[in-house]
C-alpha cells in the first residue's frame, strides 16, 4: 500500500517479486503507482539469456505491463553483443 500510495521514491524488488502475480495485482495495475513510475531498472541482465529461469523470462513480460513511454535501464559487466540481441529481444 505504500509503494502504490508513493511514500517512497525509490522502489528495489527482485525479479521474482516484480513479476509475481500479487505484484502486478497490488502493485503494477494500480494508475497511482504507474503515473508516477520514472524507469525500471534491471541490474545483471545477461541473466535473462544465460540463465532462463521462468521470472527471468518473465521480465520480458513485464515490459508489457509498463506503460510504453517509461525506459528500461539494463546493467551488466557481462554482456557481449549476442547476449545484448538476446536481451533486447526480450525486452
Amino acid at each position: 500500500q505504500d509503494i502504490v500510495a508513493g511514500n517512497f521514491c525509490r522502489v528495489i524488488v527482485s525479479p521474482e517479486i516484480a513479476t509475481s502475480l500479487s505484484f502486478r495485482k497490488s502493485t503494477l495495475s494500480k494508475p497511482q503507482f504507474t503515473s508516477r513510475l520514472q524507469c525500471v531498472c534491471i541490474d545483471e541482465v545477461h541473466c535473462i539469456s544465460l540463465w532462463g529461469g521462468s521470472y527471468y523470462v518473465d521480465l520480458g513480460l513485464l515490459r508489457g505491463r509498463i506503460p510504453s513511454n517509461i525506459p528500461f535501464i539494463v546493467a551488466s559487466t557481462t554482456l557481449p553483443a549476442q547476449i545484448l540481441d538476446d536481451v533486447r529481444t526480450k525486452l
